[in-house]
């Protein structure tokens, strides 16, 4: 009998985060309330506040996704950059975690959390992908580093300021920022 209601409380606590991505990820940090997210997941403001304590740490949480990274190690060696500017392409244009991302970034100028967050995400995530090319820890941290401030760099210029880099075709961004990031990852520094 002790189990239900901490079934009931999980099951409230996901459908808050649940209501929160999708929220989060069509209106934005900004334009999204604790109180829309409560109803979208059918609960009260109070339970949100309970659980996850603030709109910002929430949003950190359903901030949570995987960029599905390829191990880069088994994918040819010439083909790098261009291969991950359009797995990185992928996911912001082609998948719901892209629009998630997005809201991420534009939160994050003004957002500890979220800023943290976006740290997390490309810092564990690349950099183990980058690992796994064989650099040493410093290399590798700095590769890393070099990719994901061009990424972002796009992907704030391109789906957050909305500037010329959007009116770029998927291809010519391909081309274009795959020799960047090409250099990143196999040219000397």
């Amino acid at each position: 009998m002790t189990d239900q209601p901490v079934r009931r409380s999980q099951a409230t606590r996901d459908r808050i985060l649940e209501a929160a991505r999708s929220l989060f990820a069509t209106q934005g940090y900004e334009s999204t309330t604790l109180r829309q997210i409560a109803a979208l997941a059918e609960t009260n403001v109070a339970l949100a506040i309970r659980y996850f304590e603030s709109k910002e740490s929430l949003f950190a949480l359903a901030a949570d996704f995987n960029l599905r990274l390829p191990p880069l190690q088994e994918l040819a060696r010439a083909r790098l950059g261009r291969l991950l500017v359009s797995h990185f392409l992928a996911i912001w244009e082609d998948d719901r975690a892209g629009r998630e991302l997005v809201a991420l970034l534009r939160a994050a100028s003004s957002h500890a959390a979220a800023r943290a967050r976006i740290h997390a995400i490309f810092h564990d995530q690349l950099l183990a992908a980058v690992r796994g090319m064989g650099y040493d820890a410093a290399e590798a941290e700095t590769r890393a580093g070099l990719v994901a401030s061009q990424m972002l760099g796009l992907a704030t210029v391109r789906y957050v300021l909305e500037l010329g880099t959007g009116t770029l075709s998927r291809d010519a961004t391909v081309r274009i920022v795959g020799a960047t990031i090409q250099r990143y990852l196999v040219g000397p520094l």
